[in-house]
């Protein structure tokens, strides 16, 4: 079984297959995310399972594994997505929209003034903007970057979990 790699994106994912039955995988994720000593909080909800370090490791930009489970074929198929904890994304999506509406604001207000020959002064919301998306999308890369260590352990914990299992099924 290959460990994940990573597509890089705004919010990284994997893809994997396996022959395990997704039944089997959700109640061993679960079990293992029960027991005291494991690494990792998470939760298991029908094909869904969430995994996130515990929360004395976890910063700001700390990533949480979602696994999405689809079985096609007696293939199951381990779609994983990373992002940050979901406060801290719903706060930076609020950013985008928040900086968006402005730019479209500043860009209706300038044409209104434009079109009345006046000084188009709501234009200089474009660029202002434009500063703040791309400021928001680097602290996004850097927060990647900061936990890519983090992606990575979680990644090596999904990697083990259907290693095992497969295992268990070969020698079965």
């Amino acid at each position: 079984m290959p460990r994940p790699v990573l597509q890089p994106g705004l919010r990284p994912r994997f893809e994997l297959e396996s022959p395990i039955q997704r039944d089997t995988l959700t109640k061993e994720a679960a079990m293992r995310l029960k027991e005291p000593h494991c690494p990792f909080d998470g939760s298991v909800l029908h094909d869904h399972l969430w995994v996130s370090l515990p929360r004395a490791k976890r910063r700001l930009w700390s990533p949480v594994l979602e696994m999405r489970l689809e079985e096609e074929a007696g293939t199951l198929r381990v779609k994983g997505q990373f992002g940050p904890d979901p406060g801290a994304w719903t706060l930076f999506m609020a950013l985008y929209a928040f900086t968006l509406l402005m730019a479209g604001l500043g860009l209706l207000y300038g044409s209104s003034q434009w079109m009345l020959d006046q000084p188009p002064t709501g234009f200089w919301v474009l660029p202002a903007s434009g500063v703040v998306l791309a400021l928001l999308h680097l602290t996004a890369r850097k927060g990647q970057r900061a936990t890519s260590d983090q992606m990575q352990e979680l990644c090596q914990c999904v990697g083990e979990l259907l290693e095992d299992l497969e295992s268990r099924e070969r020698n079965n």
